[in-house]
């Protein structure tokens, strides 16, 4: 009987947690749907869209497998394509293990824009171990700070260098766990924490994130 009991508990348990994912699922489409309303630009709830094969250039969209858009926002003003969606995917570590990555992301392209091609990511432990084995990492002798903090690699270290100048340097350094691809025209960012899979930006954050995604766009231009 206690058995039986048990398992209608994990059971109860598990509809419990899936009534208040959907729910909260639901409360973030609709304000989504807002955001976009807001900004003038176009919703889909899922799916892959067809901007996105546009951007394949970009490292971020070539990891893992079992990739998923949801809440995509996205449309273009003053020649500034912007998008900004939920995006996951699944990196396998073993045949029965694997990591699944759910993120908010930021995406701006726009032909004033004229990046070398660059990754830059929170420094982690096994930055410093590949440091011993690799020369990969481009390093500012004379910002240490921000070497210490992020790892940076590039096609062309001294291009990289040349774009990342000290007020974008300090903007990085003001912004914890930030990670920013850049290519081209294309400039993307994103937020992953290092312990939590999951790292979907509030929905309240939303729109101040933009603004100040597009001003470091902005900067980037200069």
């Amino acid at each position: 009987m206690g058995f039986i009991l048990g398992i209608i508990l994990i059971v109860g348990v598990a509809y419990a947690v899936r009534f208040f994912q959907n729910k909260r699922d639901k409360a973030r489409k609709e304000v989504m749907i807002q955001i976009a309303k807001n900004l003038g630009i176009t919703y889909t709830e899922k799916g892959i869209p067809d901007w996105r094969n546009k951007f394949d250039r970009l490292k971020f969209f070539n990891k893992g497998e079992d990739i998923g858009m949801n809440n995509i926002l996205s449309g273009t003003a003053n020649d500034t394509f912007i998008a900004i969606f939920d995006y996951s995917y699944k990196i396998r570590s073993s045949i029965n293990s694997a990591m699944y990555h759910n993120q908010t992301v930021f995406l701006i392209d726009t032909h004033r824009l004229s990046l070398p091609a660059f990754e830059l990511v929170p420094k982690q432990h096994i930055h410093k171990m590949m440091k011993a084995v690799s020369d990969d990492e481009i390093v500012f002798e004379n910002y240490k700070e921000f070497t210490e903090r992020y790892y940076l690699i590039g096609d062309d270290a001294n291009a990289v260098r040349e774009t990342l100048d000290q007020k974008k340097l300090e903007f990085i350094l003001s912004q914890p766990e930030i990670r920013i691809e850049g290519n081209g025209t294309a400039l993307l960012f994103h937020h992953t924490s290092i312990n939590t899979p999951s790292t979907r930006m509030d929905v309240n954050l939303i729109e101040s994130s933009l603004k100040r995604y597009l001003e470091t766009a902005t900067i980037f231009m200069n």
